[in-house]
């Protein structure tokens, strides 16, 4: 699961950055064929965004490991919101 970014700034954003994760082949066909999942940051700090981009790969990866086990069954909105959610707690 590397991937070559984890945080970008999308152009026409401002100075947003993105964290980017590319899923896992074994997982694609479970997402419907959805390669990577990109959420925004909302912050403009490129040192903050590193910080929050590493927490978020463990979580996304902790989630991940949960669907290849059966524990849970989530869509690639509901880890979207997940992720959202920890970012609000990052920010705070």
């Amino acid at each position: 699961m590397n991937s070559p970014k984890m945080i970008y700034l999308q152009k026409n954003s401002g100075q947003t950055y993105y964290f980017r994760i590319y899923i896992p082949k074994d997982l694609i066909e479970h997402f419907n064929g959805v390669k990577q999942l990109r959420v925004s940051l909302k912050c403009a700090i490129q040192s903050r965004s590193v910080k929050i981009s590493k927490i978020l790969k463990i979580k996304v990866s902790s989630l991940f490991e949960e669907i290849r086990m059966g524990m849970t069954f989530l869509d690639i909105e509901q880890i979207k919101e997940i992720l959202r959610i920890e970012i609000r707690k990052q920010i705070l």
